[in-house]
């Protein structure tokens, strides 16, 4: 397709012709289906069927004199898996008896190889919630920062 774009030499506007190459789709990005998912804490990994809710959102205040204040809200990481070992309860129980034993957490989403797919870390985790299901366990983990590490 031609174009014709206006052009200012001196007082006098000539018209500058260009070949416009029509606008192309984006490629396709190759992606994997997650497969599973793994936590890493206290020197053992676990493996989960699902897991949602990794994330923040950043609002932010007006405060007086103008200043601006930003809030950063983090989301849950909410994990599914079947009724395993008791680790997960043994650390939820350490944190209602009122011990302070957050833990770094390495977060991966897996795929059928066990390769990595995507990877977080989690500063100073703790099992916020742990609910018993129909042979699994839901557990909520609340976090003090996360950073993507690949």
């Amino acid at each position: 397709m031609t174009r014709a774009w206006p052009v200012m030499a001196g007082a006098a506007v000539s018209w500058l012709l260009v070949q416009v190459e029509p606008a192309r789709a984006a490629e396709p990005v190759a992606t994997v289906s997650p497969v599973a998912y793994t936590l890493q804490y206290g020197g053992v990994t676990y493996f989960y069927k699902g897991c949602t809710g990794l994330g923040s959102e950043t609002r932010i205040d007006r405060e007086e004199h103008g200043r601006e204040r930003f809030r950063v809200k983090l989301a849950d990481l909410v994990c599914t898996r079947a009724l395993g070992d008791a680790g997960l309860w043994d650390w939820r129980r350490q944190l209602e008896q009122g011990h302070d034993v957050r833990l770094d957490v390495i977060f991966t989403i897996v795929d059928a190889s066990l390769g990595p797919i995507a990877q977080w870390q989690l500063t100073r985790a703790w099992p916020r919630k742990l609910v018993l299901g129909d042979g699994t366990e839901e557990v909520s983990f609340q976090y003090d920062e996360f950073r993507r590490l690949r």
